[in-house]
């Protein structure tokens, strides 16, 4: 009688094992395709911030052009020449302009080499995740086959003599 005893836990054990066994690879596969989802969402997001970066660069040019034409604007109708070369007010202005946009641009620039380095970041972070997600979903996996066929044994010693 000892020796049925045993096999039903075992096999008892053995199903119950299997069906963990099942779960836990749904779970990480669930895992997984949630880190994806999430790593797609970033991707948009800075596909997203990369559009509103170059309008941002659009704007800033189409003021730098803007303020040009109001200083040369200025200067004509104040009764100054307005030739090719320009009176030194004139080229200063536009010196101002001009190094003002290049200040603009170079900040957005350093804004997007940022955004681009924090996502990366994010998109390692995530493959690290899913990896220690996978490592621990295989130990308990093994950790439940351990204890099937310590029960096994158990129930031998038990009920086997």
């Amino acid at each position: 009688m000892g020796a049925e005893v045993a096999i039903a836990g075992l096999v008892v054990s053995s199903i119950f094992a299997g069906a963990s066994y099942m779960e836990q690879r749904e779970a990480h596969k669930s895992q997984v395709r949630a880190a994806e989802s999430q790593q797609r969402a970033i991707d948009a997001r800075n596909r997203m911030a990369a559009a509103e970066n170059a309008r941002k660069r659009r704007n800033e040019m189409r003021q730098a052009r803007m303020a040009r034409a109001e200083v040369t604007a200025d200067i004509a109708a104040g009764g100054g020449a307005v030739q090719e070369g320009g009176s030194s007010t004139m080229r200063g202005a536009g010196a101002s302009i001009a190094q003002q946009l290049g200040a603009n641009l170079s900040f957005l620039d350093s804004q997007e080499g940022l955004s681009q380095y924090a996502a990366a970041q994010q998109k390692d972070a995530f493959k690290h995740r899913v990896q220690a997600e996978g490592h621990l979903t295989r130990a308990s996996d093994y950790s439940a086959a351990g204890r099937v066929f310590g029960s096994a044994s158990n129930l031998a010693n038990k009920y086997g003599g």
